[in-house]
C-alpha cells in the first residue's frame, strides 16, 4: 500500500499570514525614523490622543492644528527634513531629543478621527525615543496584516485559496504593505478597504444564492467596514463608494429581495446595524471638524488651468498607488510598475473575456472613482496646491483586481476559460515586484537615490539589524507567500 501525507489545511494560511506580517516587519524596521510621508504629524497626534486630546486647537493659517505633547515628541517634526528634502543623499542618523516637559506642537492631522492613534499611539506613554516609533509601526503592521489575511480568507470562499492568496499579493501593492508598516493611517485604510470588498462580495453572493451569511463573514465585514469608516476623514465616503460598486455586481432588479434577505439573516442584520453605528459616529466626528478640509498643499500650483494640472498629474497618482515610498521624493522602480501593469492587464483582460457585465460595470465604476477623485480638489487647487496623493484611493483601486479574480473564477466554473495555472503567474511576479520595491527603498536610504547599487556593502546609513539581514527577511517572506499561493495539499494516494 502506498500513501502520501495530507497536510493540515491551516498550514498554508499560517504560512501566508506569517509571510505578510514578516514583510511588514521588514518594512517597519528598514525605514529611517519619520521617513514615511506625514509620519511626524501622525506621531504627534498619537501622543496627543493618549494624553486626552481627541481634538486640537486652531494653529497658524494653513499650517495645521496645535496640541500639547512632550518636547521629545514635538521634535519629530524637525526630523522629516533629514530624508524628505534630499532624495539623492543617504538618510541621516536623526533621533528624538529634548526634555519631557510639555510644549505645543503643530500637526496637520490634529482633527483626524482617533481610532488609528488609539491603536498606535500608546508606545509614546512607555518610551519617548525611536523605540516608540518602531513599536507604533509594528502595531500598525499587525493590524494591517490581520485585515489582509481576513480579506484573503473571504476571497478564497469565492475564488479558491491559491488564487485568493496570489491575487492578494497583487491587490495589496507594495505601497499598501509599506504604508501598513508605517505610522500613517492610509495603509490600514487600504487594507480595510480590501477587506470590505472581499467580505461584501462574499456576503452578497451568499444572499443571492439564498444561503445564510455565517457569523465569521458578518463579523469580518463589520470590523472591516468599521475600520475603514474610522481610519481617516474620507473613510465613510470610500465605504459608500465600495459598497455601491459591490451592489452593482448583482442584477438591479434583485436589490429589494437582497435587502429583505439581509434583514432576515440575523448575523448580517446585526453586522449592518453595528457598522451603521460606527459610520454615524465617524461621520458626526468628521462633520464637526471643518478644518479637515483646510490642509496645506504640497507644492505651489502651476500657471495653467486647474483641470489641466490634474490631468497631467493622473499618471503620477496611479503610480503612487503601486510603489512611491518615503515622502514621494523618489519615483517607483520601473520593474515594479511594469510588473503591476502586466498583472493588472492580464486580470482585466481575462475578466473581459468572461464577459460578466455586472462585474465589469463594478470594475468600471471603481476605475472612474479612482481617476475622478483628484478632480474633487479642483475648487481649492489654486489656493492649496497639489495636495492629492494616489494612496488616498488605494482602498477603492484594490477592488479592480479583486473583481477581476471573481469574474475569472466564475468563468472557470462555467467552462468559459481555464485559469488553474493563474496563481503560478500572479504570485511569483508580484513577489519579485515587492522585493524590487523593497530594494529600491533600501538603496535610497542607504546611499541616496542616485547612489551605487552596491548599497549593501557601501551603505552610509543602515537600519537596526542591517540592510542585508532585512532584505533576506523580506525576500524569505515573499518566498513563503508564493509557496502558500502555489503549493496545494496532496491528496491521499489510492490503495495499491
Amino acid at each position: 500500500m502506498s500513501f502520501s501525507v495530507r497536510r493540515p489545511s491551516w498550514i498554508p494560511w499560517l504560512t501566508f499570514a506569517l509571510a505578510l506580517w514578516t514583510a511588514g516587519f521588514a518594512w517597519a524596521i528598514t525605514g529611517p525614523p519619520f521617513a514615511v510621508a506625514d509620519e511626524p504629524a501622525h506621531f504627534i497626534k498619537g501622543a496627543a490622543v493618549w494624553r486626552g486630546q481627541l481634538s486640537a486647537d486652531p494653529g497658524p493659517e494653513r499650517i495645521g492644528e496645535l496640541v500639547e505633547v512632550p518636547k521629545q515628541v514635538a521634535y519629530s517634526a524637525a526630523l522629516a527634513g533629514c530624508v524628505a528634502d534630499a532624495p539623492n543623499k543617504p538618510a541621516c542618523a536623526a533621533h528624538l531629543r529634548g526634555g519631557h516637559e510639555t510644549v505645543q506642537a503643530t500637526t496637520q492631522v490634529g482633527e483626524y478621527p482617533p481610532m488609528f492613534y488609539v491603536l498606535t499611539g500608546w508606545p509614546t506613554m512607555l518610551a519617548l525615543s525611536d523605540v516608540s516609533l518602531y513599536a507604533g509601526r509594528l502595531v500598525s503592521t499587525t493590524a494591517t496584516t490581520a485585515l489582509l489575511v481576513a480579506a484573503t480568507w473571504a476571497l478564497a470562499q469565492l475564488v479558491g485559496r491559491r488564487t485568493a492568496m496570489a491575487g492578494m499579493l497583487v491587490a495589496a501593492t507594495p505601497m499598501v504593505v509599506y504604508l501598513g508598516a508605517a505610522l500613517n493611517p492610509s495603509g490600514m485604510e487600504a487594507a480595510a478597504g480590501i477587506a470590505v470588498w472581499c467580505f461584501g462580495l462574499l456576503a452578497l453572493r451568499r444572499l443571492a444564492d439564498q444561503a445564510p451569511v455565517t457569523v465569521p463573514v458578518a463579523v469580518g465585514w463589520t470590523l472591516a467596514a468599521s475600520v475603514l469608516a474610522a481610519a481617516r476623514w474620507t473613510g465613510p465616503i470610500l465605504l459608500g463608494a465600495i459598497m455601491f460598486a459591490v451592489l452593482l455586481t448583482q442584477p438591479l432588479g434583485s436589490l429589494p429581495d437582497l435587502c429583505r434577505g439581509a434583514w432576515r439573516d440575523r448575523p448580517l442584520r446585526w453586522s449592518i446595524a453595528g457598522s451603521l453605528v460606527v459610520v454615524a459616529l465617524s461621520t458626526a466626528f468628521i462633520a464637526t471638524r471643518p478644518r479637515l478640509l483646510l490642509l496645506p498643499g504640497f507644492m505651489p500650483p502651476a500657471e495653467q488651468g486647474s483641470g489641466a494640472i490634474l490631468v497631467g498629474e493622473t499618471p503620477l497618482y496611479l503610480t503612487q498607488m503601486i510603489a512611491s515610498m518615503g515622502w514621494l521624493e523618489v519615483p517607483p522602480p520601473t520593474f515594479t510598475l511594469l510588473a503591476w501593469a502586466m498583472l493588472l492587464g492580464t486580470l482585466i483582460g481575462a475578466a473581459v473575456l468572461v464577459d460578466d457585465r455586472r462585474l465589469l460595470r463594478a470594475m468600471a465604476l471603481a476605475a472612474v472613482v479612482v481617476v475622478a477623485a483628484p478632480f474633487t480638489t479642483i475648487g481649492n487647487l489654486e489656493e492649496m496646491g497639489l495636495h492629492f496623493q494616489g494612496r488616498y484611493m488605494l482602498a477603492v483601486a484594490a477592488g479592480i483586481p479583486i473583481l477581476a479574480l471573481v469574474a475569472i473564477a466564475d468563468g472557470e466554473r462555467a467552462g468559459r476559460l481555464r485559469a488553474e495555472r493563474l496563481p503560478f503567474l500572479l504570485a511569483p511576479v508580484a513577489a519579485v515586484g515587492h522585493v524590487v520595491a523593497f530594494v529600491w527603498a533600501q538603496r535610497r536610504y542607504a546611499v541616496g537615490a542616485d547612489g551605487p547599487l552596491s548599497y549593501l556593502t557601501d551603505a552610509e546609513w543602515s537600519p537596526p539589524g542591517g540592510n542585508g539581514v532585512l532584505l533576506a527577511v523580506f525576500a524569505l517572506a515573499m518566498v513563503l507567500a508564493t509557496l502558500a499561493a502555489t503549493v496545494s495539499r496532496r491528496a491521499p494516494a489510492p490503495p495499491a
